[in-house]
């Protein structure tokens, strides 16, 4: 747990846990109705989800976490997941997944904060390379994981559709 001062008052990063699913599923459920062409889930599927989805996806394992960031009235304000691959030969690898900030609580780099939980963890577990994908109009969050040390590799064509929109993401990498 790490505790950040800013403008607003202390927000904590911290691992996520079941006690925050309710919140957790309504920040999720924003982020992919708000911001279709940023994720690879979709807003309608995500609704007929069961519990036990969202509370597997809330529990630490050896190969995921997911981070919060909590505002000091204890609001969920920011999450960020990690996820490692799972195969013997290509274990040393993880995702950076599901990165999304509330629009209130932007601009105080939680993004950043909330990557940094993910390195220690990933580092805790042996991690050797860091990759996300981020749509190329999303500038601000290709900025912050340029800050964090990420750095393209590739782009992956069209690999979103939404609303009669194909999305360009690029492929970024880290390693440790």
């Amino acid at each position: 747990m790490t505790t950040i001062q800013s403008a607003r008052g202390s927000i904590t990063i911290r691992l996520a846990t079941v006690s925050d699913m309710q919140a957790f599923i309504a920040m999720r459920l924003k982020a992919l109705k708000d911001h279709p062409e940023a994720f690879g889930s979709d807003y309608e599927d995500a609704l007929t989800r069961p519990e036990e989805f969202w509370q597997q996806r809330l529990t630490e394992t050896d190969h995921n976490a997911i981070y919060v960031a909590v505002s000091p009235e204890a609001e969920l304000i920011a999450m960020t997941g990690i996820s490692r691959y799972e195969g013997k030969k290509i274990q040393h690898n993880a995702n950076i997944v599901s990165v999304y900030v509330d629009p209130a609580w932007r601009g105080l780099r939680l993004t950043e904060h909330l990557i940094a939980a993910c390195v220690a963890w990933a580092r805790q577990h042996d991690i050797r390379i860091l990759r996300l994908s981020v749509a190329v109009t999303n500038t601000a969050a290709i900025r912050a994981y340029a800050r964090s040390g990420f750095v393209v590799y590739g782009i992956e064509q069209e690999v979103i559709f939404t609303d009669g929109i194909y999305y360009d993401e690029l492929m970024m990498a880290r390693r440790l």
